[in-house]
């Protein structure tokens, strides 16, 4: 049986599910195909055509796929489709092992893990640290926002490099090299290291960008970044730089897509007042409750400032979260 990956793509999590997903099924299956899925309008969808006989979905937006195996998700935005949740409840009436959805976990890579413990056949051994890490920088479980932006952090060095090159190639990749021989080891790899030397003054001007265009607007850090084409994005750089602020909102035009990001400062010590990946999920975007986004074309520049601008109108009220 030929199996299609499909997971979210440029993204730690999606990469490290894979792994784990890859290390459970890989001797059931005669070949794992690997899709890097986004959300952007150039990005890859798991309904793309495929001449995979079955697919699994790890880590993104349901849908309902007449060769879907297998489905793996912790965003509350999993079932934003219409009819979605019930073809899942479907499946997973009919599967409970192979479909198994929880927005309570913090990470689907961790998701996975707990689900698999018991399964027979199946071995984490050498994959702890990608199942820690994978939750860390999912959960944004780091001490510190300058502990998040520690440029001399193998692991850390890494995610950069997942979230600007992670697309099919990169999983074709990485994903077996992670699984055979652990994620400390691939973070040496050199291709990991000469991409990230390749990203790292594009990380330093992105940090410039903060420090001179960055704004506090009562709790909100605010950033517009439509008038550069931005090659690369240093996570939590803003609560560095504002570490008052309880959420932010960026604004950026990258190389295929204009995007929104809006996040929850975890380091604020305010409590968060709003879901954000259900705010965003209205304009077509997702997330979880403390981080979100939207990606919009890049002739909707327009479109994306106005939805910006009534994300920051909602995010200053001060109703509780519903």
């Amino acid at each position: 049986m030929r199996l299609l990956c499909a997971t979210h793509g440029h993204c730690f999590d999606g990469l490290a599910s894979a792994v784990v997903f890859s290390r459970w099924k890989k001797r059931d299956v005669d070949e794992i195909t690997y899709r890097a899925c986004g959300y952007g309008p150039k990005q890859g969808r798991p309904e793309a055509p495929t001449d995979c006989d079955a697919i699994a979905v790890l880590d993104y937006r349901y849908a309902p796929l007449d060769r879907l195996h297998y489905y793996f998700d912790h965003h509350r935005t999993a079932f934003s489709e219409p009819g979605s949740s019930d073809h899942f409840s479907a499946q997973r009436a009919k599967n409970p092992r192979n479909f198994v959805y929880d927005g309570n976990v913090s990470s689907c890579t961790r998701l996975l893990a707990e689900h698999l413990a018991d399964e027979p056949g199946f071995e984490a051994s050498g994959l702890e640290s990608l199942i820690h890490w994978a939750d860390v920088v999912d959960a944004a479980r780091f001490p510190s926002a300058e502990a998040a932006t520690d440029t001399q952090s193998p692991v850390l060095r890494l995610v950069s490099v997942v979230e600007q090159f992670g697309d099919d190639g990169f999983l074709s990749m990485a994903v077996p090299l992670i699984e055979r021989d652990g994620l400390d080891a691939f973070t040496s790899h050199p291709w990991v290291t000469a991409r990230y030397e390749s990203i790292a003054p594009h990380h330093e001007h992105y940090r410039t960008l903060v420090r001179e265009r960055g704004q506090l607007k009562g709790e909100i850090a605010h950033l517009d970044l439509t008038s550069d084409s931005i090659k690369a994005v240093t996570k939590f750089a803003i609560y560095a730089e504002f570490p008052s602020a309880l959420y932010s909102v960026i604004l950026a035009k990258l190389s295929s897509a204009i995007r929104i990001s809006i996040g929850y400062n975890p380091w604020s010590g305010k409590p968060r007042k709003h879901d954000l990946g259900a705010l965003c999920a209205r304009y077509g975007g997702g997330g979880h409750p403390v981080v979100g986004g939207i990606s919009f074309s890049l002739s909707d520049l327009e479109r994306a400032r106005t939805v910006r601008d009534e994300i920051l109108s909602e995010l200053s009220s001060v109703e509780p979260e519903p």
